[in-house]
């Protein structure tokens, strides 16, 4: 196969791939909508440090350290500011 179709053909692949990703973060924030209904509801705060943490132990273990940390850590918190602003709303 030439390179530039083979190049191609691989940014096919990133592109369906980011798709999933997108959709992901889509269904991952309504959830968080869900959530923020009920911690009003019960009058729980938005900040949960405990919950932080283990989401990003999860994700360590998910990616069983195929995935840099620090890239890991910028990502909670890029995903985790997105969850409370939509908890604030």
């Amino acid at each position: 196969m030439e390179p530039e179709k083979e190049i191609n053909q691989y940014r096919s692949e990133i592109d369906l791939i980011d798709q999933e990703i997108m959709q992901l973060l889509c269904k991952r924030f309504k959830v968080v909508s869900k959530i923020a209904k009920t911690k009003k509801n019960l009058g729980i705060d938005i900040e949960d440090v405990a919950r932080e943490e283990d989401v990003l132990a999860n994700w360590r273990k998910e990616t069983k350290n195929d995935l840099d940390d620090d890239f890991l850590e910028q990502f909670k918190t890029l995903i985790l500011k997105q969850s409370k602003k939509i908890q604030r709303i």
